[in-house]
Parts: structure tokens; sequence; C-alpha cells
């Protein structure tokens, strides 16, 4: 199985977690960590790879999620990714790409086929509605 981190700025990360525990009930190896004012950017790296070397000793790899794109925790995670295999990185991170995560990565091993369709499933899920008016 492949192991999930959900990572950003404030509490982004628990928060994501828990509405997936809301969604999906009691979740297996995925880890949360929040970039919370007054942290640096070192110890941000350190979670990072503390929270990378415990899934990966049970998982057969990380797939790690962030809220934006070129902000610090994708920074970091990219970092800690970059020329590694068993890890990778997706940024602009919604609950619906966790919870495709969360349900396909048990029957997905590979995590680079896992990591482009939780990305496919991010632009899909995203919407503007607008509704017709009378007239229209």
């Amino acid at each position: 199985m492949i192991g999930m981190i959900i990572t950003g700025h404030a509490h982004f990360g628990t928060g994501m977690k828990s509405a997936l525990t809301l969604l999906a009930g009691e979740l297996n190896a995925i880890e949360a960590i929040d970039f919370e004012e007054g942290c640096t950017k070192t110890l941000l790296e350190a979670k990072i790879d503390e929270k990378c070397t415990k899934l990966l000793e049970v998982c057969d790899g990380v797939l790690i999620f962030c809220d934006l794109l070129g902000g610090t925790p994708f920074q970091c995670a990219a970092l800690y990714a970059r020329g590694r295999k068993d890890v990778k990185v997706l940024a602009g991170t919604n609950l619906g790409m966790l919870s495709e995560a969360n349900l396909t990565r048990q029957f997905i091993a590979d995590l680079d086929e896992l990591a482009k369709s939780i990305e496919t499933i991010g632009k899909d899920s995203v919407l503007y509605f607008q509704s017709k008016t009378e007239g229209n």
C-alpha cells in the first residue's frame, strides 16, 4: 500500500485529514503535517523526513499532498522527493483527491500511476457552477 502525507499552511494538513476521516472512517498510513506560524523551513523539512521514514517502514511508497504549488510545504516536500522513486508530491490538494487516493492506493501499487491518476481527479473535481437565470 502507498502511504500518504497531507501538508500545508496553518492547519491544512490536520483539517483535511479530519475531513477525510469523516468521509472514510478510520485511516491507515496517513499522516498530517501542519506548517504553522513560527515553524521554520528547517523544522518542516525534519517533520517531512520523520513522517516519510515512518511510513516507508510499512508502505511501498509515499504520496505527499500539498496545499499550494510553490508554497513552503510544497518546496520542502519537493526537495525531499527529489531523485527518489519512493516519494512523489502533488500540489493543489482538494478533498476529492484525498478521498480517491485513500480508496485507490490499495489497488494501484505503482506510485507514478497513482500520482497521475489523482492529479487528473483533482483537475476534474474543480467546477465553476453557474445557475441558469430566468430569461437565459
